[in-house]
């Protein structure tokens, strides 16, 4: 991987990966299918402000400027958003300006909290099959372009190391660490989608006193 890091260290042992301060914390790229239909509608992308203070998704000096998604889906978030300490953004693949009725079921149906922001939409697909979702950041316009940094890449699979639960059984990809590099399965597991508030990895979802965590590790 040939990643940002968060120091220079020429003629040194690589310092860490730079994380942050906007990253993936979820992706919910197969829902449990809507009987022989693909359930496109539930599908989403999560992203968290890991930092203390507001981020804006623009180029403070070149506000047209601003970060965007690319690989399996594309989108460029609007002019203007400012994302909270500790926020959260959903990104869906249907416009929840224009649709409301879908908007709502998808609230409806992941229990998705009324104060969560949620964009859309993108173009593409989150393939089934395994794709890359690639977070970029605008750097400084040039004399012939706008450049763009990579500040994150998750490429996921639903097979190992990847966990197979989030493949249509109904999990999502969860974040455990937002802190620690993206770009590995070990830092992600499989649980029920959480869209717009933190993962849980001490949650017990089928209550038998092991937390979903302990038992994706158990196999």
């Amino acid at each position: 991987f040939f990643v940002l890091q968060s120091a220079r260290s020429l003629d040194e042992t690589n310092a860490y990966p730079q994380v942050g301060p906007l990253v993936l914390t979820e992706v919910h790229y197969h829902p449990v299918d809507d009987g022989t239909n693909a359930n496109t509608r539930d599908e989403f992308v999560e992203l968290l402000n890991n930092d203390a203070a507001p981020l804006s998704l623009s180029d403070p000096l070149f506000p047209t400027n601003r970060w965007r998604l690319d690989g399996a889906v594309r989108y460029t978030f609007p002019t203007g958003t400012l994302l909270a300490a500790q926020g959260r953004i959903l990104v869906v693949g249907f416009d929840p300006l224009t649709n409301a009725a879908l908007l709502g079921l998808f609230r409806t149906s992941l229990a998705v909290p009324t104060n969560a922001i949620v964009l859309g939409p993108w173009t593409g697909v989150l393939d089934n099959a395994g794709e890359r979702i690639t977070l970029l950041q605008p750097d400084p316009p040039n004399s012939n372009e706008v450049p763009y940094v990579v500040r994150e890449t998750v490429t996921y699979a639903p097979t190992n190391p990847w966990p197979a639960q989030a493949n249509g059984a109904g999990a999502s990809l969860q974040r455990i660490n937002a802190a620690a590099f993206g770009d590995d399965p070990i830092n992600w597991y499989p649980a029920t989608p959480t869209p717009g508030v933190a993962s849980d990895v001490h949650a017990d979802a089928d209550g038998d006193g092991a937390s979903d965590w302990e038992e994706w590790l158990g196999g």
